[in-house]
């Protein structure tokens, strides 16, 4: 996945802060593609060497073209692979989350155009307790390498911090409608649309009552160590270092995993929000930390939304919202 935004439009306070052009309103989905730079298209062309010429008829190249010239490979695809393309997405989208309407708080692609994305507010909200408001977003992101074509999920962005956690949606039978969409008629894909969109609302239902739950358990020192263990662990010793080297490198892994500890455990404390009754100990205010450290503090190679949305980060986030649940089951 490519690790910097090409190009990427945000309305209000994200949490990218510094990242994309501003937009004065929430966006139609027209507007979201056209300020996204979304508005080309992908052809296939044959996959060759570039010094023997050698072709294979194994795989084909994914090319987006723009104003009718090449921009460049956008991915590599099985012969017969039929690509979802930005404007089918978006509609599919647009028809679940959108409607119309002014929704669209962020959007852009990755690379020269390998993943796309938009990011819709819906009209839930979820009230943890009293001043701690999560925002919950549906994010839509494709990937033109194949596998990853129109993948929907539930985001939660908590107020107070502007820090994201992934909330729990079938995303599997989503992404199977996504793929099919463009192919059925629009009174059809109404109708799965409509269902689809019945589904998101009840998952933040029980979102709601899993988040407000969160919160009102104590997180123990033992509990907080083990999601530390689960999301952070340390790095093993290795068993025969054949060289300095080796032991210096382990020795700065070791020594990046404390400070990032540390950096966790100062968040819980003192982050933003630490102060609230909903955060102040508790198995919600572990997750908001380590949310923040990801989204704000962690040392990142190239886009942080890439980092935060789609990357290490947001696997991290979602591994530490996972522990507390089960800290949660078992309390």
């Amino acid at each position: 996945m490519p690790a910097d935004v090409g190009r990427m439009f945000t309305y209000g306070p994200t949490p990218w802060p510094g990242e994309g052009a501003s937009v004065a309103q929430p966006l139609t989905v027209d507007e979201a593609l056209a300020a996204a730079g979304l508005e080309w298209d992908v052809g296939t062309e044959p996959v060759v060497t570039a010094h023997t010429r050698l072709g294979t008829d194994r795989r084909v190249a994914l090319v987006r073209w723009e104003k009718g010239l090449p921009v460049g490979v956008v991915g590599v695809v099985p012969p017969g692979h039929v690509p979802l393309r930005n404007r089918e997405g978006a509609d599919a989208f647009d028809a679940i989350f959108g409607r119309g309407r002014r929704v669209y708080y962020a959007g852009g692609y990755l690379g020269i155009g390998e993943m796309v994305w938009l990011l819709a507010k819906m009209d839930d909200t979820i009230l943890v307790g009293d001043g701690d408001r999560v925002d919950c977003h549906a994010l839509y992101a494709s990937a033109y390498g194949g596998g990853h074509a129109g993948i929907v999920s539930l985001l939660g962005i908590r107020a107070v911090c502007q820090s994201v956690v992934r909330l729990a949606l079938p995303e599997r039978g989503l992404a199977l409608a996504f793929r099919s969409a463009h192919r059925m008629a629009p009174e059809a894909w109404g109708v799965e649309a409509e269902a689809h969109r019945k589904a998101a609302v009840t998952a933040v239902g029980l979102a709601r009552a899993e988040l407000r739950r969160l919160a009102g358990i104590a997180c123990t020192p033992h509990m907080f160590l083990q999601m530390m263990e689960g999301v952070m662990p340390m790095p093993r010793e290795p068993r025969d270092p054949a060289s300095d080297l080796t032991k210096a490198a382990y020795s700065r892994r070791r020594e990046r995993v404390a400070q990032a500890r540390q950096d966790v455990e100062t968040l819980r404390m003192a982050g933003k929000g630490a102060d609230l009754a909903t955060g102040r100990g508790t198995l919600w205010g572990a997750i908001s930390a380590f949310a923040e450290y990801y989204d704000h503090y962690a040392p990142v190679r190239g886009s942080r939304l890439a980092y935060s949305l789609f990357g290490a980060g947001a696997r991290q986030k979602r591994r530490a919202y996972e522990l507390a649940l089960a800290l949660a089951r078992v309390t």
